[in-house]
């Protein structure tokens, strides 16, 4: 199968990529770190990435009614 017949881009690799070092993060602090502190760590990490996700749809939205 050659390339041009995938659906892979370069946004979609950095996004399986962005997926598998976020696992691996969980994976980590459920590992090294007590149990009511990996939880707590792990709601930060889930709420941080949900502001930030937030914060880039917001402006990605705002550009794409600027331009029409």
């Amino acid at each position: 199968m050659l390339q041009e017949e995938a659906a892979i881009s370069p946004k979609r690799l950095l996004l399986v990529y962005l997926s598998l070092v976020l696992f691996a993060a969980s994976l980590l602090i459920l590992w090294k770190l007590p149990p009511l502190l990996a939880i707590a760590t792990l709601l930060l990490l889930d709420v941080t990435i949900m502001i930030v996700m937030l914060h880039w749809s917001r402006t990605y939205l705002r550009h794409l009614l600027q331009i029409g």
